[in-house]
């Protein structure tokens, strides 16, 4: 990061509420650079909260499938912010597949812990 870009990123700190926040962006970018700001996020959200289809998800934003892929290349191989932040607003709720391994994780667990064949006999009636 070159000092102008570390200033600029200090600046937009200093905003103390969402509407200081559109004022500041407002007056630095242009509306079509808003407009990719806002649309690239929006594709960042559906990809986290949603199992689509890229397809899908430029079909719901309006916007192209390479769009949506360059965007899931940042989500994926990028610096992490976007995850960071996407981590923080809308935690993952395990899918079916990631519950079962949580599930088999804790019998096995539960297995070292007890043994075998006392965790056998412990769970069975």
């Amino acid at each position: 990061m070159n000092e102008e870009m570390r200033d600029f990123f200090i600046a937009a700190l200093q905003t103390e509420n969402l509407k200081e926040q559109a004022e500041f962006f407002g007056d630095i970018l242009t509306d079509n650079e808003l407009r990719m700001i806002g649309q690239r996020w929006h594709i960042a959200v559906e990809l986290w909260k949603n199992k689509d289809s890229y397809e899908k998800v430029a079909e719901k934003v309006q916007t192209s499938t390479t769009t949506v892929s360059k965007v899931a290349k940042c989500l994926h191989y990028g610096y992490g912010g976007m995850k960071k932040i996407l981590k923080r607003l809308f935690p993952k709720v395990p899918d079916e597949d990631q519950l079962e391994e949580m599930e088999m994780e804790r019998e096995r667990q539960q297995r070292k812990k007890y043994g075998s064949h006392l965790y056998a006999k412990r769970i069975l009636p």
